[in-house]
C-alpha cells in the first residue's frame, strides 16, 4: 500500500466527502433520500466543518459555507 502525506490525505478526504454530499443533493432531488442518506449527509458535513480549521482549507478551495451549499 502506497503512503501519502498528510496534505495529500486530506485533500483527498476533502473530495471524496464533497462528492459524496453533491450525490446525496442528487439523490434527494430524485426523491431517492433516506433516513441513513441524511445521517451520512450530517456527518459528512461536520467532517467539511472540521476541515476548514485546516491552515490549509482555503488554499485547497474550502472557503464556502458548507452548511449553505449541502443543508443538513
Amino acid at each position: 500500500m502506497q503512503k501519502f502525506p498528510a496534505e495529500e490525505i486530506l485533500v483527498m478526504m476533502m473530495d471524496c466527502l464533497i462528492s459524496n454530499l453533491e450525490e446525496s443533493l442528487e439523490a434527494e432531488q430524485e426523491g431517492d433520500f433516506t433516513e441513513f442518506a441524511n445521517g451520512a449527509r450530517n456527518a459528512y458535513v461536520e467532517m467539511l466543518e472540521m476541515l476548514q480549521q485546516w491552515e490549509k482549507a482555503e488554499e485547497y478551495g474550502l472557503s464556502w459555507d458548507v452548511e449553505g451549499r449541502f443543508p443538513v
